[in-house]
């Protein structure tokens, strides 16, 4: 079995704008720092429209997630919970920060 070092090393890795377009970040908020770094700029947030709280169907939506319904379902039924109100924590915190820039 290969370490964890190694499996790093033996990957190809991406340039940090390709990221962000597969995550819809347009460019214009990236600050690079080379290649494979870059810090994204608050006005992303502040620009961007709130979720949609449908993190629970994306999360069905993916095989570990449905998964793990199915073999643990009351178990899943509190990380799922946790995890929703964890995220909308941390959206909150992430408007506040953006509204001091």
């Amino acid at each position: 079995m290969k370490t964890d070092i190694e499996i790093a090393q033996s990957t190809q890795m991406q340039h940090i704008a390709d990221i962000a377009r597969t995550a819809g970040v347009d460019e214009e908020y990236l600050e690079f720092y080379g290649k494979y770094k870059a810090k994204i700029d608050y006005r992303l947030l502040q620009e961007s429209k709130a979720p949609n709280g449908k993190l629970r169907e994306f999360m069905m939506g993916e095989v570990r997630f449905s998964g793990l319904t199915r073999t643990f379902p009351q178990i899943a039924e509190q990380l799922f919970a946790e995890a929703e109100e964890q995220c909308a924590a941390r959206y909150a915190q992430y408007e506040k920060l953006a509204a001091q820039k």
